[in-house]
């Protein structure tokens, strides 16, 4: 929401950003006026593609996950990369069952910071389950991300998510995405996750040739 924007009686102002990760900058903005935020995000998809072309990927959360927009993303020459959370618990539990199968590649790194060590290790399946090509059309890739979190105390924390791509992604730069995902939004000052959700942006990766896109909703 718009600071300072709320007057008495009526509910402050609420956008919905497209943010571009390397250079911090908001590249569109659009005033929700009440709608659903995958609903602002369609009418943006035109001025997306103007600044970026034919080749762009948009990070989502798991609220945007729904057939006609992701067909509609694809259609304008973009792809997706969209976590699977309880709001999508059918989902979630397809990819829990593929990944049962011997994963087509995996990555882990180590990282210490703060006194804390992660270990994450992240694994891609390419057969995509009917029930989530039905609902998320061009979905190639299915992403598993588990980490593990030795704090100061001697505590170690586990976690293990998971999200979908439409583009054929190796485990490295499905990490890699995830990775700068997280970062901006502990950098913007939105927590410290690295889950690509709502408040995702647009970055471009050297990995894979593309922008990669996402959007930001402004509470």
């Amino acid at each position: 929401m718009l600071k300072g924007s709320a007057r008495q009686g009526e509910s402050a102002l609420s956008f919905l950003s497209v943010f571009f990760h390397e250079l911090s900058l908001t590249v569109a903005q659009t005033p929700q006026n009440g709608r659903h935020e995958a609903h602002v995000l369609d009418d943006m998809l035109e001025t997306i593609k103007s600044v970026f072309g034919e080749r762009w990927m948009i990070t989502l959360d798991a609220a945007y996950t729904e057939k006609g927009l992701t067909g509609r993303i694809v259609e304008a020459g973009g792809a997706y990369f969209v976590p699977l959370k309880n709001n999508t618990r059918i989902f979630k539990e397809w990819a829990k069952l593929t990944f049962q199968h011997p994963p087509a590649m995996t990555y882990q790194d180590e990282e210490r910071r703060s006194g804390e060590t992660w270990i994450r290790m992240t694994s891609t399946q390419t057969e995509i389950p009917d029930d989530i090509l039905l609902a998320l059309p061009a979905a190639q890739t299915l992403i598993r991300r588990e980490y593990h979190v030795t704090h100061r105390d001697g505590r170690v924390t586990q976690e293990v998510r998971y999200a979908v791509s439409s583009v054929l992604l190796t485990a490295r730069e499905a990490e890699d995405i995830w990775r700068v995902e997280g970062w901006n939004h502990d950098r913007h000052g939105f927590g410290r996750t690295t889950v690509p959700s709502r408040r995702s942006t647009l970055h471009t990766v050297s990995v894979i040739p593309m922008a990669i896109a996402g959007v930001r909703c402004a509470y």
